[in-house]
Formats: structure tokens, C-alpha cells, sequence
């Protein structure tokens, strides 16, 4: 009895002092998996973000991203592009801090006649970790996409 009773306690005790963990775990899909998914593909420096009110087809806290746009491989972008972004949940899987001044590697799909990027378990990249998938992106299967599919460096 005295045996059963400190188990017990020793594990009551034991559950008391555990932490919150938070399983992780978000879809790896290659380059050319992402390259077909998303409607625009881009180099942008974020120059500008607003809260972008909810409303019936964005329901969620989002931002306003305005981008400057250094490089593109694919979809109609301009020297600028106003994307709509995720609110920010850090600590996130694949979490994407975006902020004014810095660059990323952009994959964004068409969501209710906007760009959406996503930054919690999306895609994109900031361009300090994008190295080799802009290499990627730059590669012979791209070149030759980009031939029937011109979309010229700005």
C-alpha cells in the first residue's frame, strides 16, 4: 500500500512539473512543387506595413506588405506589389517575421483577387536562408520554363 501511494505521489509530482510542448510539423514540397502552386514568385524588400481590417473574405487579423520587388520568376508583378500577409503567430512552425527593410523569397498564390503570403508554415523565405532555392529557382528546368513563360528580370 505504502509502494502504490509514493508512485502515485512520485508521479503526480512528476506531471506537475511539465512543460507545454507544441508538435511541429509543416509540408516540405520541393522548389518546383512550390513554383507550380504559387501565382507569383518574387525578390521583395518590404517597404510598407498597415493592419488590413477583416472583412467577409479575409476574416483574420492580416497586414497590408508592400514590396519592392527586386527579382521575379514568375506572375505579373511590378517594380511594387501589395500583398495580403498572415498575421504573425511567433513561434510558429515555419515561422516568417516580416519586417520593414528586409528582403524575402515570396511564393504567393491568389487568394480572393489578392496575393496572400503566408507566414506561418508557408513557403517563403527570408533571403538570408534562400540561397539555394533562388539557385534553384534560376536552374536549367526554370530556364526553360521561363521560355515559354517569359518573365523577365526587372
Amino acid at each position: 500500500m505504502k509502494r502504490t501511494l509514493r508512485v502515485v505521489l512520485a508521479v503526480f509530482f512528476l506531471a506537475q512539473c511539465a512543460t507545454d510542448a507544441f508538435a511541429c510539423s509543416c509540408a516540405d514540397p520541393s522548389v518546383r512543387e512550390k513554383f507550380r502552386a504559387a501565382d507569383a514568385i518574387f525578390l521583395g524588400r518590404v517597404v510598407e506595413m498597415n493592419p488590413f481590417e477583416p472583412n467577409k473574405d479575409f476574416p483574420l487579423g492580416m497586414y497590408l506588405v508592400r514590396f519592392e520587388v527586386e527579382r521575379r520568376w514568375k506572375g505579373d508583378v511590378g517594380r511594387e506589389v501589395t500583398a495580403v500577409a498572415d498575421f504573425d503567430s511567433p513561434g510558429m512552425c515555419g515561422d516568417l517575421k516580416l519586417t520593414v527593410g528586409e528582403s524575402f523569397l515570396i511564393y504567393a498564390p491568389h487568394h480572393k483577387g489578392r496575393l496572400r503570403v503566408l507566414t506561418d508554415c508557408g513557403p517563403n523565405l527570408n533571403v538570408k536562408h534562400s540561397g539555394k532555392e533562388m539557385k534553384r529557382l534560376g536552374g536549367f528546368w526554370f530556364r526553360t520554363v521561363a521560355s515559354l513563360y517569359p518573365y523577365p528580370r526587372l
